[in-house]
């Protein structure tokens, strides 16, 4: 029993190490193939079938082996276990203490024999017990990623529950004291707000009840930010900007220089590695993350449409059920993304399926539509991340019309643009030049344009006849 107990040892920890690589073979297997299903027009826009083709081979390769491993080994455990130690040692051994006790007149043939077969039997069941192992052994493998998925804690932790209306209600004296003050600067820089966070934490166990009218002052002070998959890299680095409520601001800079990532950490899909984010001199970390994405209204380069009708998708920008919207807000919003024409000339008008992703409809009518879906709900603050790059030049004027007409209308709404076209730009009350992790330049069109051999001034002339900023 102790050999067996120990081989079984041995054995099970290997096998639990072998059926985990299994399962990420598999896995990287069923990525490589999901991804090339999921972009084949792409795939063969690019001609490169072959290529995908011979990638999935490899990583079904690496599967097929450890599987062919695995089956050696459990064979060679069946056979150690079963066949040589249970069948033949042990059966020998009895064999031979059995007929010792039978000569010294101890034991009866009888009692042998039969004490054989219950053995026998008992061997049997021994084996079952051997495979329901093996069984589970194999099974922990795939259990681990799924237990590991249930444990895991999304980031960023939901902590605060602080709810900002979303009612533009504004003082006058208030909004001028917002606007002419450096929040960052009173709350004493990035130590005084870590301070403030946690004494927020203590006093309030985690939970601020406080409910306040959103205003949309935004700062950003002394943000520093690096992605965990690149760890040495870091992309924001002290970075400070003000943004005033009501205001429009565009981020401009070269091609990975943080304008989308500045986005990303006011949707607060991740939270900053140094500084903070006030939101009305209030810590975005202490307010309730769901309360704050609702108040945000965003348009991305490639929106994303779920299958459905365009009402469905319209109105899934609302806070509430579809049943509980009105038709007459569903067709406001569009009028106001420029949608409602197009949307009147199909058949089915509002109720027309999109299909999955949106591939019954253009780049320009999705676009259309996703802007119609960020502002039904009247957003306190919009994020543009190049909302209009990824269009033919057609498609982009209708929604560059729909974007101006959209901000000259509400005032009050807080409005970030990550752009590269010049006659997007140039329109915003304040343009930050991001570079190296950092605001260098900030001002309006004509003010940046003023300083000699500035980084904007060169990128604005550098630019080519279609207006578009250079990425580099």
């Amino acid at each position: 029993v102790p050999i067996v107990g120990y081989i079984n040892k041995k054995y099970g920890d290997w096998l639990q190490h072998n059926a985990k690589a299994v399962q990420d073979a598999l896995a990287d297997a069923n990525a490589i193939s999901q991804e090339t299903l999921n972009c084949v027009r792409t795939v063969i826009a690019f001609a490169t079938e072959e290529e995908e083709l011979k990638k999935y081979e490899e990583k079904i390769e690496v599967h097929y082996q450890l599987n062919i491993r695995q089956l050696y080994m459990t064979g060679a455990y069946y056979m150690l276990v079963s066949t040589f130690l249970i069948n033949t040692c042990v059966q020998a051994s009895l064999l031979l203490l059995g007929t010792s006790l039978i000569q010294k007149g101890k034991l009866t043939p009888e009692i042998l024999l039969a004490f054989m077969l219950y053995q026998g039997q008992l061997q049997n069941e021994t084996l079952n017990l051997f495979q329901s192992y093996t069984s589970l052994i194999k099974s922990s493998g795939a259990g681990d990623k799924v237990f590991a998925l249930l444990d895991r804690v999304p980031p960023p932790p939901a902590t605060g529950s602080i709810e900002i209306l979303a009612t533009q209600e504004r003082d006058n004296d208030d909004d001028d004291n917002n606007n002419n003050s450096n929040v960052c600067g009173e709350q004493g820089g990035t130590n005084d707000l870590d301070e403030t966070h946690n004494n927020n934490n203590n006093n309030n166990d985690g939970h601020l009840e406080t409910t306040a009218v959103r205003q949309n002052n935004i700062n950003l002070c002394s943000l520093s930010f690096t992605y965990p998959s690149r760890p040495l890299h870091r992309v924001l680095d002290k970075l400070d900007l003000h943004i005033s409520g009501g205001s429009t601001v565009a981020l401009v800079g070269p091609s990975g220089c943080g304008k989308s990532t500045i986005i990303g950490l006011l949707e607060r899909f991740y939270d900053p590695d140094g500084g903070a984010i006030l939101i009305d001199g209030v810590d975005l970390r202490t307010i309730d993350i769901k309360t704050h994405r609702r108040s945000i209204g965003i348009v991305t380069q490639d929106p994303i449409l779920f299958s459905g009708t365009i009402r469905d998708n319209i109105a899934y920008g609302f806070s509430s059920s579809s049943s509980d919207i009105r038709m007459e807000d569903i067709t406001n919003a569009a009028k106001l993304a420029n949608a409602h024409d197009f949307i009147s000339l199909f058949p089915d008008g509002y109720d027309t399926e999109v299909g999955e992703r949106g591939v019954q409809l253009s780049g320009g009518q999705k676009q259309r539509v996703a802007i119609a879906r960020a502002i039904i709900k009247n957003p306190g603050l919009l994020l543009l991340d190049e909302a209009t790059s990824a269009l033919d030049p057609e498609s982009e004027r209708v929604v560059q019309e729909a974007l101006d007409h959209l901000l000259s209308l509400n005032t009050e709404m807080t409005t970030i643009i990550v752009a590269h076209r010049l006659g997007t730009v140039r329109k915003a009350d304040c343009i930050a030049v991001v570079h190296g992790g950092c605001i260098i330049e900030k001002g309006s069109h004509l003010e940046l344009m003023e300083i000699d051999d500035g980084f904007y001034r060169n990128m604005v002339e550098r630019a080519d006849a279609k207006g578009i900023l250079p990425e580099h």
